[in-house]
């Protein structure tokens, strides 16, 4: 199913930590993702109302949120690790879809989790495609990057868009362009 978005990111819950969830509409998504405790609504969420923008058959989300403390003194690290990004793969493994986006920054590091996976998944006839965002330092940096991102990455966004007006930060952009390749017609 290439209309199938696979979101993996640190959400503003810690509800179904590393326990994938299909969501077929951004308000069901929502009403478990999204508690409005927080000011600043946290990337991966802002990500969730951009793949859905499109008319899509769903989201399989990896929340990789992890709350600790209580009352005054909660720390939340929303962070896609590297093993967070490997136990968030490990557990969709067996499930069906054509895109994959991570609401994070992606390092060198993440970058070779993603495509190690999508090499995987390609030999067990089950491949997606991704799109990742991310900044660096220069053009070296940036052509080391592009050697590790294998045959699955549609694209590297390293520059926020503008969608009807509306200014989109890297992530939500990232997640904007997931969704509107999913919605693309495949032709035989």
């Amino acid at each position: 199913l290439n209309d199938v978005v696979c979101l993996i990111g640190g959400f503003e819950t810690e509800a179904n930590y590393l326990e994938p969830k299909f969501y077929t509409t951004l308000s069901a998504a929502e009403a478990v993702l999204a508690d409005g405790s927080e000011t600043d609504t946290p990337a991966a969420n802002l990500a969730l109302k951009q793949v859905f923008d499109k008319d899509i058959s769903g989201c399989l989300i990896v929340n990789v949120s992890v709350k600790t403390g209580s009352g005054n003194s909660v720390t939340w690290a929303r962070t896609v690790t590297k093993k967070k990004l490997e136990d968030a793969l490990a557990a969709v493994n067996q499930m069906t879809f054509g895109q994959l986006f991570v609401a994070e920054e992606l390092t060198d590091e993440l970058v070779t989790v993603i495509d190690t996976e999508a090499q995987a998944r390609f030999k067990d006839k089950k491949p997606f495609g991704y799109i990742g965002v991310g900044t660096r330092t220069n053009a070296t940096t940036y052509g080391t990057t592009a050697a590790k991102m294998g045959n699955w990455c549609y694209a590297f966004l390293t520059q926020a868009l503008t969608v009807r007006g509306n200014e989109l930060s890297l992530i939500e952009s990232g997640a904007y362009l997931t969704s509107l390749i999913s919605t693309l017609s495949i032709e035989n």
